[in-house]
């Protein structure tokens, strides 16, 4: 017996319209259903009948229709799973979450916000190599996204891919040019590809930022505080509760990529173990889980911040 071929995209799109007429057709009557009778209750019963039979062939080929032009339209589908991966994400289900990004990268290759969602949801999700070929391609779809990607310059720094990396976030300055954590991450990518002196004599400046403990931050990439400093200066300078949490998370991070930098590499570890221990559910906090996970799979796990940190 022959295969039987599947409906073209053209078929299937004019399936799904001839679904969705029959349905508005039969939902407004156009299709006799009653039953012929001369009875008076009978013919009342089998109106009703028809009526509920109308009703839900109606729904029924509606919802026929409507899945089908979903299934017609692959930028819809791709925002549906991406949504989807969302919540797997949200709900720690990685695996699962890192999967359907996938999907919909692979099913909507030109959309540069499908092809941005899914890259930041598989690097959430742990799959750091897998999300940079869609970074990589929503900068391409999309020259004026390229310079606030900072996302894919973590990314690139978290693979271990620091000449990337290192471009990448010097592209970033020319639109954020205060931002002291774009400073400490290119000095990790400079000191991993040219040493530690280029990487003193390239900072990147900032005129100001705000938050604790960024400028203590800066001032270690020149060389000018200590690590130590940077710690005591998160804690000082802010007040007990979430704000001194926040400034902690920072602080610890930028201390740990510092000497990740310098080739420090168990002060780096328990920095991040500590830097995690005072992190958020956020983007940033869960790049301190994988940057630690990846680069020093080795060491011990985070503890729970203590009182000693707050």
């Amino acid at each position: 017996m022959p295969a039987l071929c599947p409906p073209s995209a053209k078929e299937q799109y004019m399936m799904c319209r001839a679904y969705t007429i029959i349905a508005l057709c039969v939902s407004k009557g156009a299709t006799p259903l009653t039953c012929r009778t001369s009875h008076p209750l009978r013919d009342l019963a089998g109106r009703r009948s028809a009526c509920v039979w109308t009703t839900l062939l109606s729904l029924g080929l509606m919802l026929v229709a409507t899945t089908c032009l979903a299934q017609d339209n692959p930028l819809q589908k791709a925002n549906q799973l991406l949504q989807s991966a969302n919540t797997a994400y949200r709900a720690d289900k990685f695996d699962e979450a890192a999967k359907l990004a996938l999907e919909a990268a692979k099913l909507a290759p030109e959309e540069v916000d499908v092809q941005q969602g899914a890259a930041q949801l598989l690097f959430l999700s742990g799959k750091v190599e897998e999300s940079l070929p869609s970074f990589e391609k929503a900068n391409q779809l999309d020259k004026t996204l390229a310079p606030h990607n900072w996302q894919r310059g973590v990314a690139l720094g978290c693979a271990g891919k620091f000449a990337e990396g290192a471009a990448q976030f010097g592209l970033h300055h020319d639109v954020n040019p205060d931002d002291v954590e774009n400073s400490a991450w290119y000095f990790l990518c400079i000191a991993k590809t040219k040493g530690k002196a280029a990487a003193e004599a390239s900072v990147i400046g900032s005129r100001g930022d705000r938050r604790e403990p960024m400028m203590s931050v800066l001032k270690m990439l020149q060389g000018t505080l200590k690590p130590d400093e940077v710690l005591v200066a998160a804690k000082t300078n802010t007040k007990e509760g979430p704000e001194r949490k926040m400034a902690l998370f920072y602080g610890f991070l930028y201390v740990g990529l510092y000497y990740d930098s310098i080739g420090e590499d168990e002060k780096a570890a328990a920095a991040l173990n500590s830097s995690i221990a005072n992190a958020s559910k956020d983007y940033m906090g869960r790049t301190a889980q994988i940057y630690k996970d990846l680069r020093f799979a080795k060491s011990p796990p985070a503890k729970p911040a203590d009182s000693k940190s707050k």
